[in-house]
Formats: C-alpha cells, sequence, structure tokens
C-alpha cells in the first residue's frame, strides 16, 4: 500500500463530512470513531508497525490518528443528530476537527523524514496537493 495515497484518501474525510452535512447523510459514528477501520489505520497496525514502530515519529502517527477519529465521531453525532450549526462549526479551519487533520499530515511527513524517506523539497510538495487548509 502506499502511503501517501492512503493518507490522502484519509484526508478527503472533511469532504465527505461537509457532503454529509449539504445532504443530510446518516454516517456509522461507532465505525468513523475508531482508528483501525480505516486504510490509514490499517497501515498504520500492519505494514508501518513493522516498518517504523522503533521510530517516535510512529508512536506520534499513533497517537495523532486516534485523535483524528474521536473529532471525527464528535463530528458524526452532530451530523447524525441533525445539529447543522454545531456540525458547520465542527467543520471551520480552526477547528479541532481541521488541526487534527493537518496534524495527522504532519506526523507522518515527519515519521517519513526520521526514516530517511523523504526529503524536505518532497513533503513540501505533498503537502501542497493535498489541500488541508481547505
Amino acid at each position: 500500500m502506499n502511503i501517501e495515497e492512503a493518507l490522502l484518501k484519509h484526508m478527503d474525510w472533511k469532504a465527505r463530512f461537509i457532503r454529509a452535512v449539504l445532504e443530510q447523510e446518516h454516517m456509522n459514528e461507532l465505525i468513523i470513531g475508531r482508528d483501525d477501520c480505516c486504510e490509514l489505520g490499517q497501515w498504520l497496525q500492519n505494514e508501518g508497525k513493522r516498518k517504523y514502530s522503533s521510530l517516535a515519529s510512529y508512536k506520534t502517527c499513533i497517537n495523532k490518528h486516534t485523535a483524528f477519529h474521536v473529532e471525527a465521531q464528535k463530528l458524526v453525532s452532530a451530523i447524525n443528530e441533525r445539529r447543522d450549526a454545531e456540525a458547520n462549526a465542527m467543520l471551520k479551519s480552526n477547528s479541532n476537527l481541521s488541526i487534527a487533520i493537518v496534524e495527522v499530515f504532519i506526523a507522518f511527513v515527519r515519521l517519513k523524514q526520521e526514516a530517511g524517506e523523504r526529503n524536505n523539497e518532497e513533503c513540501e510538495l505533498i503537502f501542497s496537493k493535498s489541500g488541508v487548509f481547505f
């Protein structure tokens, strides 16, 4: 699995959440709240663990990824209960969810850097393509 693709897919959740608010879509709160059900979580528990568990930045990735899912579950709860004003506030760029998305991305960039797999220019390119600050 390509970690960059998994990470970018993970970051697409914000767009899915926005769509869920607009379309009053019901989402599975319990699954979204789990950090082991998404591709990125699976990667962290399997390939990522095998390759990077000795690195300090791996533990940061685990923690930031878990924090994202905690915030995502709060948002999905608001979406499912039609608390639209609260859900919209949670989607703003300065919200805990948005900050968690950025922190996950940064943690993975640092992981790749610590592992010697990315230089600063490559990381900046991935970051700029991510659209993380929307």
